[in-house]
């Protein structure tokens, strides 16, 4: 008696035979195809193509035993009989609900040469009941043998709220609950009504009244010139089982007064605190200018925002005067500091050459610049001639004039 077998194992064995006996490439694949989806021998292969590939398939004996499925000492499914030496593929694990089945035990690769029994069990399942508070005292987890009633626990507590009962996915509880799958029971609670008390530096700013649990949204502080607000300290985000205080307080801003000297001499900023008093710095110093005060009045105390004040210049006028030392009277000039001015007309004197005006000994460059009031002094010299050659030559500050005659 043949038995038509499915299996990978059997295909594979199939697909050696039918190779040699000259089934096409593509006919090989669409047996593949079909066992791999579970296709028997005689759904697959035409009678003619049975036949062959019966012929290719090894054999290893001629006799043929009885192999038997047991689950739990019981028969599991029909008998099947079996040639020595055919592969076993061993049958689809059984379902039982609650249970968890052991597999199969020693089973062979292929048929020995005796009737044979494989054998499974069942093992009941453990199923565990959690239990989740919410934030209240905690409730131990239960585990028990899948089917197992279990009573009730004792109601847990939670600051603010009161227990109204057990749930499951949003439905209410029933006791004793038969244990069949994990589960997560969840406890169902109704707030309290608390009152939240905002303080600013010690006086009372706002109520709000909340339930137990709700979302805290702070309240909005006022604007204070001058001045930061801490935020609120120690703000749940969700209200507490209990009347709460809260506090916040300003601190002062800091802000700057900045300096500009215009190319004076430097001034450091000032940063202070709002309100703080604000000390005026010294007049700034610059070179041919005298300082006159700021653009802006610098204020007693600190304002609430940073300033800038700029210092005002008026520039110096300088007076230059020409000491023309016994020469011809030359006026004065007086101009702004960093005046660029040019040498005056030359002075005359009797008797002398001019030879230019010092400051303090030192010869005066022109075109001369402006930066202080200065005496200029003229500077002379004195011909010389000389009786035997007629030359004249010059002696510095003498007025002493000498002629030379001719015969």
């Amino acid at each position: 008696m043949k038995k038509v077998i499915t299996s990978v194992a059997v295909f594979l064995l199939m697909t050696a035979a039918v190779a040699t006996k000259g089934f096409s490439e593509n006919r090989i694949h669409e047996l593949r195809a079909a066992f791999a989806g579970g296709e028997t021998v005689s759904s697959v292969f035409p009678e003619k193509e049975t036949a062959s590939v019966s012929d290719g398939i090894p054999q290893t004996g001629d006799r043929d035993y009885t192999l038997t499925y047991e689950v739990d000492g019981k028969p599991y499914g029909e008998e099947e009989i079996l040639t020595v030496g055919s592969v076993i593929i061993p049958r689809e694990k059984p379902v039982k609900e609650g249970y968890t089945f052991s597999g199969w035990y020693a089973v062979p690769a292929t048929m020995p040469e005796k009737d044979y029994v494989i054998e499974g069990s069942f093992s009941l399942n453990r199923v565990t009941v959690t239990f989740d508070t919410f934030g209240g005292t905690k409730v131990a987890a239960i585990t028990a043998d899948y089917g197992t009633e279990i009573s009730e626990p004792s109601a847990p507590s939670k600051p603010g709220f009161s227990f109204i009962g057990w749930e499951i996915d949003g439905n209410e509880a029933v006791f004793p609950f038969t244990l069949t799958e994990e589960t997560v029971i969840t406890a169902h609670w109704k707030a309290k009504e608390y009152t939240l008390s905002y303080y600013i530096d010690g006086s009372l700013f706002a109520e709000e009244s909340y339930n137990s649990g709700d979302t805290v949204a702070p309240a909005e502080a006022p604007v204070k010139e001058g001045f930061t607000f801490s935020g609120w300290q120690n703000l749940p985000e969700k209200m507490p089982g209990g009347n709460l205080r809260v506090e916040g307080s300003y601190s002062a801003n800091r802000y700057t007064v900045t300096f500009d000297t215009d190319g004076g001499s430097a001034i450091a900023p000032v940063t202070l605190d709002f309100g703080a008093e604000i000390e005026t710095p010294e007049a700034p110093v610059k070179e041919g200018y005298t300082f006159c005060g700021w653009d802006r009045t610098i204020p007693e105390t600190m304002p609430a925002g940073n300033i800038k004040v700029t210092a005002l210049w008026v520039i110096n006028q300088y007076t230059i005067t020409f000491d023309s030392a016994g020469g011809t009277k030359i006026s004065p000039v007086t101009a702004d500091y960093g005046t660029v001015i040019e040498a005056p007309k030359r002075t005359v004197r009797l008797g002398f050459i001019f030879a230019g005006w010092q400051i303090d000994g030192k010869e005066v460059q022109w075109p001369y610049t402006v930066r202080e009031d200065v005496t200029m002094t003229a500077q002379w010299n004195r011909p010389k001639f000389s009786l035997n050659t007629g030359e004249m030559k010059i002696i510095p500050n003498f007025v002493l004039l000498l002629f030379r005659f001719r015969k």
